[in-house]
């Protein structure tokens, strides 16, 4: 008996040393992350860079949205991701997020999720929980740095998202007919899918609906007019912004920026001001910065340092921000006015329309009358029965002008929606439900049409 078990446990461990012998000469899967100093030299590699931190649900989404559009598996992938004060939990994060989503696609034969990824971290000393410009900015750079400067020498341009965007189907159709189009005119340096020239259309100004503050009015009378095969040139002249959620650079800028960034950073090193950054007017910066847009923000930065220059811009906005909760918060139907365009477009298909100097228009005009003017962030709550003031909701507001202007919800939903709201929040005042919400700026200036 002790013969035959000692037969049988020797028959085994062979059996279990050949499994092993075969297992490891079979070929691996081979994993998409890439250490090479060089992975693509190529003139035409196409690399899409996605800018993080710590927002892993959106980072989440964003991926899905990218992976869901048309030829997204036709380009390698590169993350450059902050990492606050050596705190490694949402980086590791990130990484976890990455092999399930190689995971989930390991069964695909018909679509292979990015020629590869690539995943590094910026170093940053933000005390605060999500960072601050200077950090992004830095972020930014650096990914755009190790991205030329080890995986794709030639490089001629980079398509960029922020971590929490959502894009269309045809983005991707959208930046390759924008690169064609940058090869012939080279006074193009930028496409952005994101920007406030929404329409040509005599009825609809982008100059008068762009609010004061970030977000525009959803009109249903605009979201008609938009044409989604539609490019327009436009010239950057500071007027303008220049939405940085999903667009495309080229390789002039970024080495621009790269040396550019090179001296703001050795500013802030050498005054020992990583921790003292203070995003606001007439306080101390670099001359690079005071010179050009007196801030932090790299996209406001790119607007005023490359002034002059030219951008394509998708007259069908092709993202949004991650859908969020709350009053005047980003939505896939409101965020700046309009929804993705989720109309399959070829790069092909594209088409030229107006070119815009982006000089002053007539809000640029309005605003210096009212130079202090903002749309506050309330609503008010009054007693139809007494007139009495009962007290303010805290909502996101813009200026609608089409009609009298008026500070009203940013989300484009009526002012009236909220009187429940007034109703629940001051019921000893309101007494029996008798309130209603009022905007707290009224002006009839019709002729602005």
């Amino acid at each position: 008996m002790n013969i035959i078990f000692k037969t049988i446990t020797v028959l085994l461990l062979l059996l279990f040393i050949i499994i092993n012998i075969v297992k490891s000469s079979s070929p691996q899967t081979p994993t998409l992350f890439k250490n090479e100093e060089i992975i693509d030299n190529s003139n035409d590699v196409k690399v899409i860079l996605i800018m993080t931190f710590k927002r892993m649900n959106d980072f989440s989404k964003c991926l899905d949205s990218i992976i869901s559009a048309n030829h997204s598996s036709e380009y390698h992938l590169v993350l450059t991701q902050s990492v606050s004060m050596n705190d490694y939990k949402d980086y590791n994060l990130l990484e976890e997020i990455l092999n399930e989503k190689i995971k989930q696609n390991s069964n695909n034969k018909e679509k292979k999720l990015f020629k590869s990824i690539t995943h590094i971290d910026t170093e940053s000393s933000s005390k605060q929980p999500y960072g601050n410009a200077y950090f992004a900015f830095k972020n930014l750079v650096y990914g755009m740095k190790y991205t030329v400067g080890k995986l794709f020498p030639n490089l001629q341009s980079l398509i960029i998202f922020e971590e929490d965007v959502e894009i269309s189907k045809d983005v991707f159709e959208f930046f390759e007919s924008s690169k064609s189009i940058m090869k012939t005119d080279k006074s193009i340096k930028f496409a952005t899918t994101a920007f406030f020239l929404h329409t040509t259309h005599p009825q609809y100004n982008w100059l008068l609906d762009k609010p004061i503050k970030r977000k525009s009015i959803r009109n249903e009378n605009s979201l008609s007019l938009l044409i989604p095969n539609q490019l327009n040139k436009v010239t950057l002249n500071g007027e303008i912004e220049f939405k940085v959620l999903s667009w495309l650079i080229d390789r002039s800028i970024i080495d621009q920026l790269i040396l550019d960034f090179n001296i703001i950073e050795n500013w802030v090193i050498e005054n020992n001001f990583e921790d003292k950054i203070e995003n606001k007017p007439n306080t101390s910066k670099p001359e690079l910065l005071i010179n050009n847009c007196d801030c932090w923000n790299h996209d406001r930065y790119l607007e005023l340092r490359f002034k002059g220059l030219k951008f394509i811009g998708s007259q069908s906005p092709r993202c949004n921000h991650i859908p969020v909760g709350g009053f005047g918060l980003s939505s896939v139907l409101d965020d700046y006015g309009f929804p993705v365009n989720q109309q399959y477009i070829k790069s092909d298909s594209f088409v030229m329309g107006t070119e815009f100097n982006g000089e002053k228009g007539i809000w640029g005009i309005v605003k210096e009358f009212l130079p202090k003017f903002e749309c506050p962030s309330k609503i008010n709550c009054y007693n139809n029965v007494t007139n009495q003031y009962c007290g303010t909701l805290k909502v996101s507001t813009c200026l609608n002008v089409w009609g009298p202007l008026q500070c009203v919800p940013c989300s484009g939903r009526q002012t009236s929606t909220l009187d429940p709201q007034c109703n629940l929040d001051f019921s000893s005042c309101c007494d029996k439900d008798n309130c209603s919400a009022h905007n707290p700026f009224f002006i009839s200036m019709p002729s602005l049409h």
